[in-house]
């Protein structure tokens, strides 16, 4: 686990910055949650989708249509936000 200046867990591979790079929102995802749901940047049938922006990952859960329940992870102050309609 890879950590970045503000202390907050990343998990790039020694980059300690998100950025806007999705894979490493996936790294970060499987090496924080114990028992990971499949997740992906691209296509594929998985329980979610990972982006990146700014230093924020942001996971959207796949398995439902019609609602979008997703979660955005801040790595500059560690917050979470789920949006959970």
């Amino acid at each position: 686990m890879d950590f970045n200046t503000a202390c907050n867990p990343v998990h790039t591979n020694g980059q300690n910055s998100i950025g806007n790079n999705a894979q490493r929102c996936v790294r970060a995802w499987n090496v924080i949650l114990a028992l990971a749901p499949s997740i992906t940047v691209g296509s594929g049938n998985v329980d979610s989708r990972a982006g990146a922006s700014s230093n924020a990952c942001t996971f959207t859960y796949t398995r439902e249509t019609g609602t979008v329940r997703r979660s955005t992870y801040n790595s500059r102050n560690e917050r979470v936000v789920t949006s959970n309609p």
